[in-house]
């Protein structure tokens, strides 16, 4: 049995941030709820307190009171045939326990019920989304917008208004991943084209538009092929907007802040054939779209192409590796490919934590080679890094400003190399456990990722845009996903002027962020663009804004924050890991003839685990996945088959998916197939006919690696215990 030994400063920290698997936290957080309500019914009451009372009927309130506790009582007791998602013994999907600040936050939002679309509909939670979301920014590796100054000096007016003529990030809340990528790609498309928009209009009003080509050097806009113009870089052509309204204005003499004049230049754009505004028919017919993605990618990009007309046959599947990443030398291939037939590379799309396995694509290799092919062949791409359930992982590479000071990341940002960086991560997250079992019990070394692992996140910075869902890893409740963009000013490009909702002037040229100051005669002021001209949604709940708000506050997505959650997930991730990985061995040391192995299918890239069950005296694919099926039973309630138990009697939680050839090539397996069957070519076949049934784990939990060095409970131990009498039980049932 363990020792129990008592809670290190910052595991102490992380237990405070939960309600704990059995309430631990209960009475915190009920007087904080009270707290909340109680603020919010005084905050009624008082709103003109000499307003009479409209509700007095006291019988028939007593009445309708009573249909209400009773339907809610009926409510309550259906909910909790929810599966235990905050309990160490789910490992099933990407759900888990949520932070007291997000749930605090969620409920204070949700009483006042504000529609982050403007600041007229949200006062408050408008400008803490834009707070929030700049912080993320923030840990992404993107540029927020200036910090406004706290006092409105002439020397601190020059210094902000210096800062904001460098670039800077935009970001905002989206209902989640699905609808964060088709926003990123929507903006990528309005990107791509405009250009030739910009040339038809250039020539017919003879605008002098010039544009720096890496081969040709500086070129005049209206003599550059229309197919070498759909190529250029992604911020040339975000700069080219701003070139174009120059132009068009001094071409007309109107000033350079005249509202009526940049009008007339966006009006001009839309009436060429080139425009997306009349449609893409011409655009794609002429110069057709393609979208590169793995295998592995979310299922949502599919979706997302025949929405916005590009079609699901343009999004070219980029092979996987053995580590279930984006092979970057068949990218390389397929980008030719389509150099070749004069189709347009509209973007490629790196996964960092694909939804199956977790796995993170190479997205500093897809930089490099967007770099030589720019330098080689004029040519370049939108990078967006869909990193909807990865991206958090960051907040280890983000350590705060006070632990910087106190030497930890002691050089300035840019100036740690890559491996410099790694080795820093690697320590961080190293950890020494015992795989201890009964007479068994080894000591080995773990942690997480490596130098490339590491180094693709660290590119996440020099992407164009990047998904990240607040309510995966950062444990915030849904729906709280976020898009971000490296240059705010792509909101250009998607502008939607909405006659009902006030909004803040935009202009091109002297470029504001959403939240900035102005001077008026009235002296300077603060000001809050709304949402709604440059977002894909419309109506959208603050509580989510709230919620994230409280949470970065309290919980910041540092190394020394959210990082500390992120660490433990990813180690006990690691941690379940060796123990498939050695539980034949620790059968064998107990003399137990077992007649099943567990076979990991890759060394995790984040915190999911994918593995099989397989029958060691059997040769067939095909009986390996009903092993693996029939043990999958074992540790889920198929609710989407109609089963209505409750979750109290199930231990333990596993999800399942099934690997099919469509997306995932033999190769990606070959190796680990191999190793445990002697006629390859027969499982060959057999994968193309059935697939591979994969059993998933997600081990985001943050008490699994806490209960483990702070209890007599090993939870990951517990699972295994389970998983192998499954396993034992069902492995008689394959002949």
């Amino acid at each position: 049995m363990e020792k129990e030994r008592r809670l290190s400063e910052e595991e102490e920290k992380l237990l405070a941030w939960f309600i704990g698997p059995k309430s631990e936290n209960a009475s915190f957080l009920e007087e904080m709820l009270l707290l909340v309500l109680r603020d919010y019914l005084h905050w009624r009451k008082n709103y003109f307190p000499t307003d009479s009372m409209l509700i007095s009927n006291r019988r028939e309130l007593e009445l309708e009171h009573s249909l209400i506790h009773t339907n809610l009582e009926h409510l309550l007791a259906e909910l909790r045939r929810n599966f235990p998602f905050y309990s160490p013994r789910y490992l099933a999907h990407m759900l888990s326990d949520t932070l007291l600040t997000s749930i605090l936050g969620y409920i204070a939002g949700l009483l006042y019920n504000p529609n982050n679309i403007t600041p007229e509909a949200a006062p408050v939670t408008v400008n803490m989304e834009i707070r929030a979301c700049n912080r993320l920014l923030r840990m992404l590796g993107f540029n927020p917008p200036p910090d406004i100054p706290k006092e409105f000096s002439e020397d601190a007016i020059m210094k902000y208004k210096k800062n904001l003529q460098a670039q800077f990030g935009w970001a905002h809340l989206t209902l989640g991943g699905t609808t964060a990528n088709m926003e990123a790609i929507f903006v990528a498309k309005s990107v791509r084209y405009l250009p030739l928009a910009i040339q038809d209009v250039a020539v017919k009003e003879k605008l002098d538009i010039e544009l720096k080509l890496p081969k040709q050097g500086v070129v005049d806009v209206k003599k550059i092929d229309r197919y070498q113009l759909l190529l250029i870089k992604p911020n040339e052509a975000i700069y080219l907007l701003g070139k174009y309204t120059q132009a068009y204005l001094q071409r007309h003499n109107y000033p350079l802040d005249s509202v009526v004049g940049q009008e007339k230049a966006s009006d001009r754009l839309r009436e060429s054939e080139y425009h997306v505004a009349n449609g893409v028919g011409r655009l794609f017919s002429e110069f057709p779209p393609v979208i590169f993605v793995s295998g592995a990618a979310h299922y949502c990009i599919d979706k997302i192409a025949d929405i916005l007309g590009i079609g699901r046959r343009n999004v070219e599947i980029v092979s996987i590796t053995k580590q279930f990443r984006m092979d970057v030398s068949n990218l390389e291939q397929k980008l030719e490919n389509a150099l070749y037939k004069k189709k347009v590379p509209l973007a490629v799309i790196p996964t960092v934590g694909t939804t199956e396995e977790g796995a993170v694509d190479p997205v500093h290799e897809i930089v490099e080679l967007r770099e030589r092919f720019e330098r080689e062949k004029n040519a370049s791409f939108w990078i967006h890094v869909d990193a909807a359930w990865g991206g958090y992982i960051r907040a280890i590479f983000s350590p705060s400003d006070e632990a910087r000071e106190r030497g930890l990341g002691t050089r300035k940002k840019g100036q740690q190399s890559l491996d410099e960086l790694s080795d820093e991560i690697t320590e961080y997250t190293r950890e020494r456990i015992t795989l201890e079992y009964q007479n068994y019990a080894k000591k080995i070394d773990i942690g997480w990722g490596n130098r490339d692992v590491h180094a693709a996140f660290l590119a996440i910075s020099k992407a164009d845009s990047v998904t990240i869902d607040p309510h995966k890893m950062g444990y915030i409740n849904y729906p709280c996903g976020m898009v971000a963009f490296k240059n705010d000013r792509v909101r250009h490009f998607i502008l939607q002027k909405t006659p009902y909702i006030t909004s803040v002037r935009q202009d091109v040229l002297i470029h504001m962020p959403p939240e900035h100051i102005v001077e008026t005669d009235d002296g300077t002021k603060v000001v809050t663009e709304a949402f709604a001209p440059f977002i894909v949604e419309g109506s959208r709940p603050g509580a989510a804004a709230s919620a994230l708000w409280l949470t970065v506050e309290t919980v910041p997505p540092t190394r020394e924050g959210a990082g500390l959650i992120i660490k433990s997930s990813l180690l006990a991730a690691r941690e379940l890991y060796e123990w498939l990985v050695h539980w034949e061995t620790i059968m064998r040391c107990h003399q137990r003839d077992t007649d099943y192995q567990f076979i990991p299918l890759t060394v995790p890239d984040t915190n999911i685990v994918i593995f099989t069950v397989k029958k060691k005296t059997s040769n067939s694919l095909s009986k390996m996945n009903e092993l693996t099926r029939l043990v999958y039973e074992s540790f889920t309630i198929q609710a989407e088959l109609g089963e209505k138990e409750y979750s109290y009697s199930q231990p333990f939680f596993l999800s399942k998916t099934v690997f099919r050839e469509s997306r995932y090539p033999f190769d990606a397996f070959e190796d680990v197939l191999d190793r445990h069957f002697a006629n390859l070519d027969m499982i060959r076949r057999q994968y193309k006919d059935k697939g591979l049934t994969v059993l998933r784990a997600t081990v985001m939990n943050p008490y699994l690696r806490i209960a483990r060095c702070t209890s007599s409970q090993h939870f990951i131990r517990e699972f295994m215990e389970e998983l192998s009498k499954a396993a034992s039980e069902n492995v008689r049932r394959i002949n």
